[in-house]
């Protein structure tokens, strides 16, 4: 005599034998769901201060914690803002530091220096945003809010930012 399994019969089976040979720890861990650490601006995350976040919250933009340099030309400063000389403890654990763009400064004054965060100098920040030639960049003042472009030999500040 022949037997047969219906479809739901067998489903249970391979059902029973992948969970069988499957050990307990590693169902468990198919079976829960991935924890999403979330951040918030303001918060210390990823060596710097947190000053922009997606929308939910898992990914953005730090500052770093101090000023790298500070009364240095636009090159001295592009050159050096990755140096872990130039961070505390925290932030020289990482080593994709950059200049920001300007939208970026922007944001941390707006997000950090507006509500006194971050220990920003009431100076210009150097940014990347380039302008017409190639000896002016913009920099954001951080005592007014406003951007304007200067020669790359004069001297400002620079405080890191890198993305998480």
């Amino acid at each position: 005599m022949k037997q047969t399994l219906s479809i739901s019969a067998l489903v249970l089976l391979v059902t029973t034998l992948i969970s069988s040979s499957t050990p307990p720890e590693t169902a468990q861990v198919y079976r829960k769901k991935k924890k999403v650490v979330t951040y918030e601006v303001g918060d210390t995350a990823h060596g710097g201060i947190v000053f922009f976040v997606n929308k939910d919250g898992s990914h953005g933009l730090v500052a770093a914690l101090t000023d790298q340099m500070d009364n240095s030309n636009y090159q001295d400063c592009y050159d050096g803002i990755n140096d872990p000389l130039h961070h505390d403890k925290l932030g020289a654990q990482y080593t994709d530091w950059r200049l920001p763009k300007l939208w970026e400064a922007y944001k941390m004054y707006m997000n950090l220096h507006m509500v006194n965060l971050g220990g920003f100098s009431a100076s210009g920040y150097w940014t990347t945003k380039e302008t017409v030639g190639f000896e002016k960049i913009h920099v954001l003042n951080f005592s007014k809010g406003v951007d304007f472009t200067s020669m790359k030999s004069d001297t400002y500040r620079a405080r890191g930012v890198r993305s998480f």
